[in-house]
């Protein structure tokens, strides 16, 4: 056979694989687009999408909350059979998970406490499932007060990697007060409102 032929029956049977050619089709005519999204794989949506897609943080913070289930914490190197040593570098008491680091070390729990601290919000810090569901809650709301939130939180979740990756591997330590004001500082930057007065 030759090459042309064996793309037309490759090209048939995925044709065939997405319901045949009526399955294709809209208002009488084939639809590429109706093909492309059959092509596509399904996948589940994830609760933090808002995080990601709905926020004027910066595109590199943004990045990092989408990695976040996939960050090399040193529990998960550990599983991989590596020889790292468990402890968090940040607080130095208990054994570094994505969990641990998101909220339950005393230092980002300091971060993110500022944070909720300058837009009036006094509560308990979460686990960090629950604090991206109440983040992800906060930024539906219309008033700039929520977008602020979701700002503020995006930019905490990569300051605390930043700061625990500058611990870690370049033996430089910022306290939480200053990293707070960097976080404020990056969201000041990239936020135009009256909200603003907040960040002051």
């Amino acid at each position: 056979m030759c090459w042309m032929l064996r793309k037309k029956f490759q090209a048939k049977s995925v044709i065939d694989n997405c319901g045949g050619w009526n399955a294709l089709l809209a208002h009488g005519k084939f639809s590429i687009q109706k093909l492309y999204c059959k092509l596509l794989p399904t996948c589940d949506s994830v609760p933090w999408k808002r995080l990601i897609y709905q926020s004027r943080a910066s595109p590199r913070s943004l990045f990092i909350n989408w990695l976040h289930g996939r960050l090399y914490t040193c529990d998960k190197l550990l599983s991989w059979g590596m020889h790292v040593d468990p402890i968090s570098v940040l607080c130095g008491a208990a054994p570094e998970s994505i969990n641990h680091l998101y909220f339950e070390c005393d230092y980002a729990r300091e971060v993110w406490d500022a944070c909720l601290h300058v837009l009036h919000i006094s509560r308990p810090i979460e686990p960090f499932g629950t604090e991206i569901k109440q983040a992800c809650k906060m930024i539906q709301g219309k008033q700039a007060k929520h977008e602020l939130y979701g700002m503020l939180f995006a930019e905490a979740v990569y300051a605390i990697w930043i700061q625990r990756n500058a611990r870690k591997f370049q033996h430089n330590f910022t306290c939480s007060q200053v990293v707070f004001r960097q976080i404020v500082y990056h969201v000041a930057c990239r936020f135009n409102g009256p909200c603003n007065l907040l960040l002051l």
